[in-house]
């Protein structure tokens, strides 16, 4: 089945997509957390028939169009991912739902679960929580990188095994997430890690989950991290795994942080204004990219239209002359310039 762009579902159409937890008891105390162990409030569980014949229900009636199925640990990451897997299954196999489904992966769960686990699922995440070990162990005292890392590396592992019975599977990926950032970490270290995990490990997409403290836990006191901040570390990110940068290409301030009051990619091309204006007529696809205002979409759209391209049908082709005007020419002529003329 085809499906709508979960990638933006997921983080921006609330209601669209339904985040069903099997319990909010934990097992973790970790310092940001509403879940925390030693947090006071009213923990729940549900079963995972009921989560099922709930989820069903609202997506039955219209109010959801597809579902993330996650959780805390309870008791241990075995026994909550087969509490996961057995909502998925009794979703797919009794209630015949052939919606989306993103399953959470429990950090270090059982190889044979994760491999039950991706058979069911659109998209598969664990978190990563922090780009680095020594972040991590700033967030959390009970989660280890390494075991994190190790289960990635079993996800993999399981998707690849499977595919070749299986074609189809996982056609949404595997992902993670980071909280976004709490101790003023460095831009820098997220991005260089996003990196590593979009070309060596081949992670479909990397979620930032920004900071809002939470209170009754330790960092209850720390800054709220600002909704531009994570739209710009969203657009840096989005730069490296579909436009061709390197973090080499990103531009950052002194402190390794992102401008945040520009786009990255607007900045970009400001600092390397050499190698701009670029004739659209003549660029290649990858040149294409790197103008701002101009994604991967539109870069398609040129090279399909090279030959009718002109000054006044740039519209059409969805090119915004307020974004890329300056950047572009079109047989050697600025847009800009001709638009002056009226």
């Amino acid at each position: 089945m085809k499906y709508k762009n979960f990638e933006k579902c997921e983080r921006l159409k609330k209601g669209i997509l339904s985040k069903e937890f099997i319990t909010s008891f934990c097992e973790n105390n970790c310092f940001y957390c509403a879940f925390r162990k030693d947090r006071n409030f009213k923990r729940e569980f549900i079963q995972p028939e009921k989560l099922a014949k709930s989820f069903f229900e609202k997506y039955r009636k219209g109010y959801a169009r597809g579902i993330f199925i996650s959780s805390a640990i309870l008791k241990s990451s075995d026994e909550t991912q087969y509490l996961i897997n057995k909502s998925a299954i009794i979703l797919r196999k009794k209630y015949g739902y052939r919606g989306y489904m993103h399953i959470k992966i429990m950090p270090d769960t059982d190889y044979f679960a994760i491999k039950e686990a991706l058979l069911y699922a659109d998209r598969a995440s664990v978190n990563f929580e922090a780009p680095g070990d020594s972040y991590l162990k700033k967030l959390s005292k009970d989660k280890d990188f390494k075991k994190i890392f190790d289960t990635v590396l079993k996800m993999r592992r399981a998707y690849f095994e499977l595919r070749g019975k299986y074609p189809f599977i996982l056609p949404y990926g595997i992902c993670t997430q980071f909280i976004y950032s709490p101790l003023s970490e460095r831009d820098r270290d997220y991005l260089e890690f996003t990196e590593f995990l979009y070309r060596k490990i081949n992670l479909k997409m990397v979620y930032f989950s920004r900071f809002t403290p939470v209170q009754r836990t330790p960092f209850e006191s720390l800054k709220q991290v600002s909704l531009l901040r994570e739209k710009r570390i969203y657009q840096a990110s989005l730069l490296i795994r579909d436009y061709g940068f390197s973090l080499n290409d990103i531009p950052l301030d002194e402190n390794g942080n992102l401008i945040k009051n520009k786009d990255p990619k607007l900045v970009y091309a400001e600092k390397n204004y050499h190698l701009f204006p670029v004739d659209i007529k003549k660029a290649s696809y990858e040149i294409l990219l790197r103008i701002p205002g101009i994604g991967p979409k539109i870069a398609k759209k040129i090279i399909q239209n090279r030959d009718d391209i002109n000054l006044y049908n740039l519209d059409k082709l969805g090119i915004n002359l307020k974004r890329a005007g300056r950047f572009i020419l079109v047989s050697g002529k600025s847009p800009l310039k001709q638009a002056s003329l009226f």
